[in-house]
């Protein structure tokens, strides 16, 4: 598991590993004779959950194109082979270099045939789907 942003860990709504929900609201009520907790409902905290999501996904989108940008003016300065660390060493920026291979018109043949065959198992029957299931969120258009 990669490690976590102390940031992350903190925003309201988020439920860490051991189950127990960051900043959720006090929904406690007392009485002269005793305290009872009242739980959040499922939808309480999934509603938590979904709006910490979305901001968590706002502050990845943001520093993804802070990153874009940082790396796209470090590839305009730095030559191949060029390394960089921070003060303290524990972080390094190379320029590096990756495979990028043009095929034959041959083998791009065979490729597009093969993706033709692909789709069309898909399409009968003979393909097997066995699909992994995630979840997915995105802005929406408030009309």
């Amino acid at each position: 598991m990669p490690a976590t942003n102390t940031k992350a860990k903190n925003i309201p709504g988020v439920i860490r590993p051991d189950r127990t929900v960051v900043n959720k609201p006090s929904t406690t009520t007392t009485t002269r004779s005793t305290a009872k907790k009242k739980l959040p409902s499922l939808e309480e905290l999934t509603l938590q959950q979904v709006e910490a999501l979305r901001e968590l996904k706002r502050q990845k989108d943001e520093i993804e194109a802070q990153i874009a940008l940082i790396k796209q003016e470090l590839l305009q300065r730095m030559s191949k082979g060029d390394t960089f660390y921070t003060e303290d060493k524990a972080f390094e920026v190379s320029l590096r270099e990756r495979a990028n291979w043009t095929y034959s018109q041959e083998l791009q043949k065979d490729i597009l045939y093969l993706e033709a065959e692909k789709k069309s198992e898909q399409q009968n029957g003979t393909a097997t789907n066995n699909p992994t299931h995630y979840v997915h969120g995105r802005a929406v258009a408030v009309k």
